[in-house]
């Protein structure tokens, strides 16, 4: 099978993560590392990968100035391809009986989206595990919000996107601790468990560890906007739902009142915090891998205005 896939907003970023509408400038963008996985498997099967562009069109510079640009950009990003054409048109839209929309080929790819939804106010709030999504979960249906999963985003394209984000390490910290909370078996098993996954360099081998930025991947897709709202205290202590009570009120246009917070303390469950605090240190502290890794979380956190 041949496949045709476009660069910019497919196999890498176009749009920067917190404003949809800021381009960013093509030697800047980043790649998308686990489509491109998929499509160097679709290579290794024996498919033909077309890499398709419509770079130099808008800025007049043609195909002889942005192909060697891109050819290294492929080459960098380790991207196994054919063929690497450009286009004579540059449209808003094409049309076409066998086209798919980025996000739909790499789905599978995706986690899924589950999101607190509001239609009479048209916000979506998108849940991250760690980042508080259980205690909205539990308080923000009492102000007209319901939670879906993977909703058709062509449905609220018009809406307001809001995500709490949360500053790396101390989610990392407490995923870990996650981890031990309900993982089953004794505490000793479950402890040398986690030291082999981490010994192995898996930085990210549960759902509670994976990047937050994943969960807003579609915001750039569909050329969307979404407000981050920054999680300051870093292991959910009581002063938090003070602060987002503010935050959230503001969003909503009514008072919120968080009654319910969530974490380990207020769920009677055991916590490993000090432990997991030692396999940061032991692990990522100063290890590049850990913070190259979660780098697009980072910038995200720096850039979280509310």
């Amino acid at each position: 099978m041949k496949y045709v896939i476009d660069i910019d907003g497919t196999i890498c970023e176009e749009h920067d993560i917190n404003d949809g509408h800021e381009i960013r400038p093509i030697t800047k963008r980043r790649p998308y590392e686990d489509r491109i996985e998929k499509i160097n498997k679709l290579y290794d099967e024996g498919h033909t990968i077309i890499y398709l562009t419509a770079r130099g069109i808008k800025s007049g510079r043609g195909e002889s100035h942005y192909r060697p640009i891109t050819e290294q950009q492929l080459k960098d990003w380790g991207c196994k391809y054919h063929e690497l054409a450009f286009k004579r048109h540059d449209a808003d839209m094409f049309i076409d009986d066998k086209a798919i929309y980025p996000i739909d080929f790499f789905d599978d790819l995706n986690q899924t989206r589950s999101w607190m939804i509001n239609h009479d106010k048209k916000i979506v709030f998108i849940l991250c595990n760690k980042n508080m999504s259980l205690t909205l979960e539990s308080n923000l249906p009492g102000y007209g919000f319901r939670r879906v999963r993977d909703y058709p985003v062509n449905k609220v394209m018009d809406y307001s996107f809001f995500m709490i984000v949360r500053d790396p390490i101390s989610r990392w910290i407490s995923g870990i601790n996650e981890v031990l909370v309900y993982r089953s078996g004794n505490i000793m098993d479950k402890k040398k468990w986690v030291m082999s996954k981490l010994g192995s360099t898996n930085l990210a081998f549960d759902q509670h560890l994976t990047p937050q930025y994943r969960n807003v991947e579609f915001i750039h897709v569909y050329n969307l906007k979404c407000s981050m709202i920054k999680m300051t205290h870093p292991y959910g202590e009581s002063l938090e739902s003070v602060n987002m009570n503010t935050k959230l009120s503001s969003i909503v246009g009514q008072t919120v009142h968080l009654d319910q917070l969530n974490y380990a303390g207020d769920r009677i469950l055991d916590n490993h915090i000090e432990f997991a605090q030692e396999m940061f240190n032991q692990y990522c502290k100063n290890n590049d891998e850990f913070y190259d890794y979660f780098k697009k979380d980072f910038e995200l956190y720096k850039k979280a205005i509310l």
